[in-house]
């Protein structure tokens, strides 16, 4: 069986959001010594910590996050090393390193910002048209960020 890799950075109420945006609110609601149960409550935007933008996030028309068959976000990947590039071009694509179905990873260590005060400074962005894939849509656009 293949490893499964969790990408997710931890979830808290400091999450860097991007400019503009409401931050999120992460608090205790209820604990086990007084209510017999610990619950909280989550205030966030959708755009905020490790997330899939879903089509409809940048294409008119485009399907939601929920219409996304969950087989189509996991399977066999090939890892692009794209660090250093500021604009990610079809020139860092091997489609033939891409088999049926796969994933390309596209990495360019822009996690490593991922709480500094310039992470959402100048980052890499993805300058090409998507590859296609099978499931019957594409996703990106040109100028939209990866990281």
């Amino acid at each position: 069986m293949s490893e499964i890799i969790d990408l997710t950075h931890t979830y808290s109420d400091q999450m860097p959001v991007y400019p503009g945006d409401p931050c999120a609110k992460l608090y205790l609601s209820m604990t086990i010594e007084k209510d017999g149960c610990r619950d909280e409550i989550l205030e966030t935007g959708m755009h905020v910590g490790t997330h899939m933008d879903a089509p409809a996030h940048m294409i008119e028309g485009g399907i939601f996050a929920s219409e996304i068959p969950l087989a189509q976000c996991s399977g066999p990947g090939v890892l692009l090393d794209v660090r250093g590039h500021k604009e990610i071009t079809s020139e860092h694509f091997d489609v033939s390193a891409l088999h049926s179905g796969g994933i390309a990873l596209l990495y360019t260590g822009w996690s490593d910002k991922f709480r500094d005060d310039d992470y959402y400074g100048e980052y890499p962005v993805q300058g090409c048209r998507p590859l296609p894939c099978e499931c019957g849509y594409q996703y990106g656009h040109s100028g939209h960020a990866v990281a």
